[in-house]
């Protein structure tokens, strides 16, 4: 890495350090591209400069919160990709949760910006998610005729869904994970054989009884 490149990283690391210290002092009512700006030392063009947008500031927080994720789930001692799937959101929402005002300034914020946004950040959370259901139909855990990129995707909607309503406070952090967790099951078990929906069958219904 050359001067100019080391220089550039540096400065997106002072903005993204400064915009969580910003959400986490003022909320998400006191984000804005000035006083990050002045909070990180830097011009107010530079945020702009090098991230585009304040989507794709807040987006760079978040891509924190998937490096964690992954970080987690490649502690993992099983390699299921069943496990795996459940794994991943598991992951997710324990991050989410154990810091639950911070992200939810953060994903208050994002929804409230009117910018357009960059997909990198979405992409490299369907990704982790498609190579798990890859790995499921590599071992023949899916009918023949499934699209294991379909089934992460619709996964990754059913989880998003939950998402917004935590974000709004609208169901609790047990709930979230109880309802990512039941839409995880409903996908594999639609896409899923005999075998696989009689393994997550015991775990359908007492997650329903949790969240009924």
């Amino acid at each position: 890495m050359n001067l100019r490149e080391r220089h550039k990283q540096e400065r997106c690391g002072q903005i993204v350090a400064a915009a969580e210290q910003l959400l986490r002092s003022r909320g998400m009512d006191g984000f804005n591209m000035r006083q990050l700006a002045q909070d990180a030392g830097l011009s107010l063009a530079t945020p702009y400069n090098l991230f585009g947008s304040k989507a794709e500031i807040l987006l760079a927080l978040l891509n924190r919160a998937v490096d964690d994720m992954e970080r987690m789930v490649a502690e993992l001692p099983s390699d299921d990709p069943i496990d795996l799937a459940f794994a991943l959101v598991d992951a997710s929402v324990a991050i989410y949760t154990r810091d639950a005002d911070y992200y939810r300034s953060v994903l208050l914020t994002l929804n409230r910006v009117t910018e357009k946004r960059g997909t990198r950040f979405i992409e490299r959370c369907v990704d982790i998610m498609e190579r798990a259901m890859a790995a499921a139909a590599e071992r023949d855990l899916f009918l023949s005729q499934i699209n294991p990129q379909a089934i992460a995707r619709q996964i990754f909607l059913s989880y998003l869904g939950c998402l917004e309503l935590w974000i709004y406070s609208q169901i609790d952090d047990a709930t979230l994970l109880a309802q990512t967790r039941h839409g995880v099951t409903l996908c594999l078990m639609a896409a899923g054989n005999d075998k696989l929906r009689s393994r997550l069958y015991p775990a359908l219904v007492q997650l329903q009884r949790g969240i009924s």
